[in-house]
């Protein structure tokens, strides 16, 4: 596993999840952020999950693919 790889994949996960959700109700943006949050834990202790740079880059190839869903969301 690359735990570097991984912190740094999750924080961007998080900074953008901060981005698209600010300005958003306490309630809406706080279930959003904790949905996210569960997600990342998820993917990121998934026992059946590949070692090494695949496993950050799938999280991070997610974030991308995943703008476009999160902008028409909010």
């Amino acid at each position: 596993m690359t735990p570097r790889l991984d912190r740094i994949a999750a924080a961007a996960v998080r900074a953008w999840t901060c981005v698209y959700t600010c300005g958003l109700s306490t309630g809406t943006r706080d279930n959003r952020r904790m949905e996210i949050e569960s997600d990342l834990w998820e993917s990121l202790h998934d026992p059946d999950r590949d070692a090494g740079p695949r496993a950050a880059g799938r999280i991070v190839l997610r974030l991308v693919l995943g703008v476009p869903d999160d902008l028409f969301w909010r």
